[in-house]
């Protein structure tokens, strides 16, 4: 499973990457709903051009601390996957993916080596 997420994981987030920018970047029409419209980056980021107040507040870092202790993930075992992973393409001068045939291609090549 591991080797599947490191072959195809770059490649889904700038997917993911590219769906946001283009939600957050297009139009929201008005509607009869209890919807906000306008543009999703312009009605976060500056609030007061819409006529409504930023109500960011400042946060200090031991609340931050406080709450990273709940939302812990484990990566230190992902990490030894990622340094495994990326020590192999090293040695075999491998490249990490462009597209999803390359993803598949390093993915057989990785599951190859274990036969």
């Amino acid at each position: 499973m591991e080797c599947l997420w490191f072959c195809f994981s770059w490649l889904i987030q700038q997917d993911l990457d590219r769906v946001k920018d283009h939600w957050n970047s297009h139009y929201i029409r008005k509607s009869r709903y209890d919807t906000v419209s306008g543009i999703p980056n312009i009605l976060y980021y500056l609030p007061e051009y819409n006529g409504k107040q930023d109500c960011v507040c400042p946060v200090d870092d031991q609340e931050i601390e406080e709450m990273r202790t709940h939302c812990e993930i484990e990566n230190e075992q992902n990490s030894i996957y990622i340094e495994y992973f990326e020590s192999v393409m090293y040695e075999l001068q491998l490249q990490f993916p462009r597209n999803e045939n390359e993803a598949l291609d390093l993915f057989q090549q990785f599951i190859a080596l274990q036969e």
